[in-house]
C-alpha cells in the first residue's frame, strides 16, 4: 500500500503559514548587508584614491597602497552581489553605509587640518622674512623692509610698519612682552653700519611707544644682528657700546646698564619675564655667560662657556633653565648644547653629533651654522621643563631614486630625541614619517612639522600622540611653527612663489 510522504515541517519555505515571509526576510536583510557593505567600502575607496592621486592628506606611503588593494577587490564583489539583486537594495542600508564610509575614512587616513588662508607671496622676489611673533589674535612677520600684522581668524591685514626713511630691520626681541616687541633697526649700507635705532612697538596698533638710540654692534656685510635686544616683564635689555642698557617698557626711560668685563665685548642676550641673560666675548679667552637681575642689572652669577676666543655662533636656548648652544670654529672646537643650574655651574653637555645623530639645532641644516630669521632666528630646538627636544639627522633618512621613465621618487623618515638638561642623558627618540621642517612646544606636547604631517608627540614620554594630515598644501622648506587658538601658524622665510616651492608668508592651518 502507498503512502504519501509528508512535507517536512521544519522547512519554512514549504509551510503556507510563513514560508514566504521568512525567506523574504532573509533576502531582504541579505541585501541590506550588501547596500550597507557598497556604500561603506565605495566611500573609502574613494577618500583613499583621492589622497593618493591629489595629495589630500599627508599619508601618501605603502599603506594607502595596501588599504587600496583591500579596498578594490571588496567593492568589486559588493558591486556584483548588488547587481545580482537590484530590487533588494535599500536606500536607508546605502546611507549607512556612506555614513560607515566616512567615519573609517576620517578615522584610519583622513584625518587633518585644512589651509584656512595664505598671506600673498612676497615681492619683489628677492626679499626674505628676518623673524616673525604671535600674539594675541595676531601674526606678525617681519622683512627688511616692513613688519605686518595678519588676523589670526582670516589674514586680513591688521596693520604695517615700516622703519624710516631707507632704514632696514636689524634686531627683534625673541619674545614679545605686555604686547609688546622690541624692533632694531639700521641704515643698508655697504660700510658696515651698526645696528644703532631700537623701536618698541605696540602690536596691538603697529605704533611705536618709543625709539631710543644706541651704540649697537656693527653689521658688517649682514644687516642683521640677532640676540642684541631683549625684553622683561617690564623692561627692554639692549646691547649699547661695550654694555647693556635697561630701558622702562612703557616710555624707554633708563633704568640700569651693566657693563660685560674687562676685556670683552657684548655678544648675545636673552631675557624671560624674570630674568636677563647675556654672553660675552674675551679675545682669545673663552666667552663668558652671565646672569643679571632684571630689577637692577646686577650680576647674580657668570661662568665660562667651553670654547677659545669668538664661537662661529651662539645661541641662548632658553633662560630658564639657561642652555646654550655653542659652535665653536675649527675642527676640534666645541659643537654642542650646554645646560647651567641656577648658581651657574654646568649640569650637562650634549654634543651636537652622537649616536643618535646630527641634532638639526638649526633646523635649516644641521652642522651649520645657518639658521633661517637672521634677526630673530627660528631655531629647531625647544626647551620643555629639563628636555632639550629637537630633530636629529642620520645618513640615509632622506632617500632619492631615478626610476627610469616614471621619474624620481622619494622616500624620507626623521626623528625627534629628547635630552636630559641635568644629566646630558637620551631620554627618548619618536619616530616621524618624514624629515622634520618646523618645531614647536606648548605644554606637555611638541609638534612636529614635516612635508605634508603634523606629528603630535608627548614632551615627557615621547609617545606620538597623533599626525594629522596636511590638506591641500605642502611645506617643503623649513619654517617657523607656532600653535596658538587652537590653530597652526607657518610662517616662511622666504615667502616667494617658484615652479619649486608652494610657499606663501604666512599660512594658518585648522
Amino acid at each position: 500500500m502507498l503512502t504519501e510522504l509528508e512535507d517536512d515541517p521544519g522547512k519554512p519555505e514549504d509551510r503556507p503559514d510563513g514560508g514566504v515571509r521568512a525567506g523574504g526576510l532573509r533576502r531582504s536583510a541579505g541585501s541590506i548587508a550588501v547596500a550597507t557593505g557598497f556604500g561603506c567600502v565605495a566611500v573609502a575607496t574613494i577618500g583613499v584614491i583621492a589622497q593618493m592621486a591629489f595629495g589630500l592628506g599627508g599619508h601618501r606611503s605603502p599603506t594607502m597602497l595596501i588599504i587600496l588593494l583591500v579596498l578594490m577587490p571588496a567593492l568589486g564583489g559588493i558591486t556584483m552581489a548588488a547587481w545580482e539583486k537590484p530590487h533588494a537594495v535599500r536606500l536607508c542600508a546605502l546611507l549607512i553605509g556612506v555614513a560607515l564610509g566616512a567615519w573609517f575614512f576620517y578615522a584610519t587616513i583622513g584625518r587633518g587640518v585644512s589651509q584656512v588662508w595664505a598671506a600673498p607671496a612676497d615681492r619683489p622676489g628677492d626679499v626674505r622674512a628676518v623673524g616673525d611673533w604671535t600674539v594675541a589674535d595676531l601674526v606678525v612677520r617681519a622683512r627688511p623692509d616692513v613688519v605686518a600684522a595678519y588676523r589670526l581668524g582670516d589674514g586680513r591685514v591688521a596693520w604695517t610698519w615700516a622703519p624710516p626713511g631707507r632704514e632696514v630691520v636689524c634686531a627683534m626681541s625673541d619674545r614679545t612682552a605686555s604686547g609688546t616687541g622690541l624692533i632694531g633697526y639700521t641704515e643698508a649700507h655697504a660700510g658696515g653700519p651698526r645696528c644703532d635705532h631700537v623701536t618698541a612697538l605696540d602690536l596691538s596698533i603697529g605704533r611705536p611707544r618709543w625709539t631710543t638710540t644706541v651704540n649697537g654692534p656693527s653689521t658688517a656685510w649682514s644687516p642683521s644682528t640677532p640676540g642684541t635686544v631683549a625684553a622683561t616683564r617690564s623692561s627692554a635689555v639692549l646691547q649699547d657700546g661695550e654694555g647693556w642698557r635697561a630701558v622702562n617698557m612703557s616710555d624707554g626711560r633708563t633704568l640700569w646698564r651693566a657693563g660685560v668685563g674687562h676685556g670683552c665685548s657684548p655678544l648675545r642676550l636673552a631675557a624671560g619675564l624674570d630674568r636677563v641673560v647675556t654672553a660675552a666675548t674675551c679675545g682669545d679667552a673663552a666667552p663668558v655667560l652671565r646672569s643679571l637681575s632684571p630689577s637692577d642689572g646686577r650680576e647674580l652669577w657668570h661662568a665660562a662657556l667651553p670654547a677659545r676666543g669668538e664661537p662661529r655662533d651662539l645661541a641662548l636656548l632658553s633662560v630658564d633653565p639657561v642652555t646654550v648652544w655653542i659652535f665653536e670654529s675649527g675642527p676640534r672646537g666645541t659643537r654642542a648644547v650646554v645646560s647651567y643650574d641656577e648658581s651657574g655651574r654646568a649640569r650637562a653637555t650634549i654634543p651636537q653629533s652622537g649616536t643618535s645623530g646630527e641634532l638639526a639645532i638649526p633646523l635649516d641644516e644641521p652642522g651649520f651654522s645657518t639658521a633661517s630669521f637672521v634677526a630673530r632666528p627660528a631655531y629647531g630646538a625647544v626647551v620643555v621643563g629639563d628636555l632639550l627636544i629637537t630633530s636629529a639627522a642620520r645618513p640615509g633618512d632622506v632617500r632619492i631614486s631615478n626610476d627610469g621613465g616614471n621619474g624620481f621618487s622619494r622616500s624620507a623618515k626623521g626623528r625627534l630625541v629628547a635630552f636630559s638638561l641635568t644629566d646630558g642623558t637620551l631620554r627618548w627618540t619618536a619616530e616621524l614619517d618624514d624629515h622634520v621642517n618646523g618645531i614647536a612646544a606648548g605644554g606637555d606636547t611638541v609638534w612636529a612639522l614635516t612635508i605634508d604631517t603634523i606629528a603630535r608627540v608627548n614632551a615627557a614620554t615621547g609617545k606620538r600622540l597623533a599626525t594629522v594630515a596636511v590638506h591641500g598644501t605642502r611645506q617643503l622648506n623649513t619654517a617657523d611653527l607656532w600653535r596658538t587658538a587652537g590653530r597652526f601658524v607657518i610662517v616662511a622665510e622666504d615667502g616667494t612663489e617658484s615652479v619649486i616651492t608652494e610657499n606663501a608668508p604666512v599660512r594658518v592651518l585648522r
